[in-house]
């Protein structure tokens, strides 16, 4: 997997994500954003600070998807060899471990903005 992120709309608080997978010979895969952040004993609801989520594969055509749960992702991969996931993530809360982008700062926790395959 490969993580790009960049900050064209840092006065909006929202940072592109955008993340490379090599799918060949996957029929689909889940992804999925986690819900818990170490250190803290809660669940976190991560997924609300999402928008713009879309899948394409390497000619840039649109693949198919669908929400499985409130932080998760089914993708159907069939054909490709790699896949490319964009999102927006809206990003307002500093603290010790959420992630936060202004004009000043990038503050990035992976656990809150990044999505994984399990």
């Amino acid at each position: 997997m490969i993580y790009t992120l960049s900050t064209p709309q840092a006065k909006s608080h929202f940072i592109d994500c955008k993340i490379e997978i090599h799918v060949a010979n996957e029929e689909e895969i889940l992804v999925q954003l986690p819900a818990w952040r170490p250190g803290r004993y809660e669940l976190g609801n991560f997924a609300k600070n999402l928008r713009n989520f879309k899948v394409v594969d390497e000619n840039n055509t649109a693949v198919e998807f669908c929400k499985k749960t409130k932080d998760s992702w089914e993708v159907k991969c069939t054909n490709c060899e790699k896949i490319t996931i964009t999102y927006q993530y809206y990003a307002k809360v500093i603290n010790a471990g959420s992630t936060f982008l202004n004009e000043d700062i990038l503050y990035v926790n992976p656990v809150n903005c990044l999505v994984y395959v399990p």
